[in-house]
């Protein structure tokens, strides 16, 4: 007897629970076959997907498919010669998790990898490219606030913002920037982009070792916000084990400037003593008299206002009426233009100071546009 088979001899009748037990026999062979050679079927492996699809040393990795035979512990995977036989919880005969192992010699930019996906049975293969491990290098980066490339925020405008980044560390960063506006309106339309003002969809921009590279943060301002709403800008930028933040920086919304009113024209002609007068900037000596000559030059009848803004610390007396210029057909000349000039008396704050500006606006009584002229007043 052999495992409960008995031995037979030329002529011994062969009864049908000796044949029922090899059988039985036969089929306990093959399921243990089966269990150490991976599942039935086709024996290959099949991948459908690879997240991601340029992994980086230490990511998580992910591999879709059938037939992995992880169920069998004949699950295997290779990098190159790496070979991954521990999988991560969630992992399935159709799911592979895993860390990505160490590849020696990855340059920088990475490198093809030969990624093999085997169950003893059979083995498939792809090529993929490795980046290496990121690393958090020495120094530091510097974000910097420039400038506002327009000199206020406008509803109905763009408003963008220069941003730098300076690097002070040796080998080139890839930073994440991420900028954050307190107005969540204002938010939905924020674009990073790059030093060529190219939109960068990723939010990443990548600065040289020991260089500095200009970034853009473009807001579109709602048309109808009103003037007077503020809100704030803050930026960061991060990359392994650096981050470096800028903010909040406050703004106003300003009103759109008024469209400009082709029947008037504003122009300075002078002014007395002439010394004083140097393009559109009047400087004085501290409580400094001058007089100051506009032409106002309109082209159509009507009434026209002239006002002036405030110039702290400065006397300023206007020549013009109250009311206005009301220019008749007959004030028309031979050129279709109506000239009436008007004297601005200056006196300059008895202290001194910092310049101020001082705008003389023109608009018709019933019209939507007008004309600004804007002097420059100074004290030496």
């Amino acid at each position: 007897m052999t495992d409960g088979i008995a031995r037979v001899r030329p002529g011994d009748l062969i009864r049908a629970e000796d044949f029922n037990l090899i059988l039985d026999r036969l089929a306990d062979l093959a399921e243990r076959v089966t269990k150490l050679e991976g599942t039935p079927g086709t024996g290959a492996p099949r991948i459908t997907g690879i997240t991601p699809a340029v992994p980086r040393v230490g990511d998580e990795m992910r591999i879709t498919g059938s037939d992995f035979g992880l169920a069998t512990g004949a699950a295997r995977v290779f990098f190159d010669t790496v070979v991954l036989g521990t999988f991560a919880a969630g992992s399935s005969d159709n799911l592979l998790v895993f860390q990505v192992p160490e590849i020696t010699g990855l340059p920088d930019e990475g490198r093809p990898v030969v990624l093999q996906v085997s169950n003893r049975v059979a083995t498939v293969t792809r090529t993929i490219t490795v980046l290496p491990r990121l690393v958090a290098p020495g120094g530091r980066v510097d974000l910097i606030y420039d400038r506002p490339l327009a000199p206020r925020p406008i509803g109905g405008e763009e408003f963008v913002l220069a941003f730098r980044l300076r690097s002070r560390t040796g080998v080139p960063l890839t930073m994440d920037i991420v900028a954050t506006v307190s107005d969540p309106l204002m938010q939905r339309g924020t674009q990073i982009r790059d030093s060529a003002m190219k939109p960068v969809r990723s939010g990443q921009v990548t600065v040289a070792a020991n260089r500095e590279e200009t970034f853009f943060v473009a807001l579109q301002i709602p048309a109808r916000t009103p003037a007077g709403t503020r809100f704030s800008v803050s930026v960061r930028a991060k990359a392994p084990g650096l981050e470096s933040a800028v903010g909040p920086l406050d703004f106003e919304v300003e009103a759109a400037a008024p469209i400009p009113d082709r029947d008037i024209q504003l122009n300075l002609d002078g002014a007395d003593p002439p010394h004083v007068l140097d393009g559109t900037t009047i400087t004085l000596p501290p409580g400094g008299f001058a007089e100051v000559v506009v032409s106002a030059v309109f082209e159509r009848v009507g009434t026209y206002i002239i006002e002036l803004s405030k110039a702290p610390g400065w006397g300023v007396d206007p020549s013009f009426p109250p009311g206005g210029f009301v220019i008749e057909t007959t004030d028309l000349g031979l050129d279709g233009r109506a000239r009436r000039p008007f004297s601005i008396s200056l006196v300059a704050p008895g202290a001194g100071g910092p310049p101020v500006g001082l705008r003389v606006t023109g608009r018709k009584q019933d019209g939507a546009g007008s004309r600004e002229l804007t002097l420059q007043l100074a004290t030496a």
